[in-house]
């Protein structure tokens, strides 16, 4: 027997109602640790892999989390893209370490080689200077008495070509002061020197010991600089002092 509905009550249907046309389910948050992973394995390029290290853990942390969380949090590719980078930065920081350390004594070569161009620009002017000075204060007969004479008379108004840059000097400041990082036969001879003695093959000015580590450049009479290489020892430049003072020695006028 049906159950009797009383007249005026609201039928009730036992039967669910029928779903929407169209179900949109709700959208999960991004994962934090898939985006710090990401932002921390970018960095390790910056910390040398230091954030990487902990980039690649909070990357596997957020991805394990993102499949746990049955689509409550999104962000799956960028917790990947943390691991893979920051794994990329770990490996490649002894690779960089290994790199640094093979370009850095070749960078250090390039370093001293420049000094010496500017050295052996430096001696060059003094070289053309002196002979200037020749023409020009000398009467074409002597050369000047000092390198302080090429300086003192305005033939090299800039003191800097005095200094070797293989010593990173400045020019002194104080006025009237003069400083060379050069030895010169001029004031090594004790005596002015003719035109007639000094030729191409006679040196005019050199560098001071340990102006650079392999060796020391040489400016002679005519002009012209050579790069005299030279060990740790200094056997060659004694040897080149002691060719200078035969020089001297043979030339030295009768008193």
């Amino acid at each position: 027997m049906s159950e009797q509905v009383p007249a005026g009550a609201p039928y009730e249907s036992n039967v669910p109602p029928a779903p929407p046309d169209e179900y949109i389910e709700p959208e999960g948050k991004t994962s934090g640790l898939a985006i710090a992973s990401l932002v921390l394995g970018i960095l390790g390029l910056l910390t040398c892999g230091v954030t990487a290290l902990v980039g690649l853990i909070l990357g596997i942390v957020g991805l394990v989390s993102i499949k746990g969380s049955e689509g409550r949090l999104k962000g799956a590719g960028l917790a990947t893209g943390g691991i893979v980078v920051s794994a990329v930065f770990l490996l490649a920081v002894p690779f960089m370490s290994i790199m640094a350390g093979m370009l850095l004594p070749a960078l250090g070569r390039a370093r001293d080689e420049a000094r010496k161009v500017r050295c052996s620009s430096n001696l060059r002017q003094i070289g053309t200077a002196a002979n200037i000075w020749l023409t020009k204060f000398g009467d074409n007969e002597k050369w000047p008495p000092s390198l302080k004479a090429l300086y003192d008379d305005g033939i090299i108004v800039d003191p800097r070509a005095f200094l070797c840059p293989g010593k990173g000097q400045e020019p002194a400041s104080a006025a009237g002061e003069f400083e060379t990082d050069y030895e010169c036969i001029l004031g090594r001879a004790g005596y002015t020197l003719t035109e007639a003695v000094a030729g191409s093959d006679v040196p005019l000015a050199w560098d001071k010991p340990d102006n650079h580590s392999d060796g020391f450049n040489v400016v002679y009479f005519d002009s012209h600089v050579e790069f005299h290489d030279d060990d740790n020892l200094g056997s060659q430049r004694r040897e080149f002092l002691e060719s200078v003072d035969a020089w001297i020695k043979e030339h030295q006028p009768d008193q």
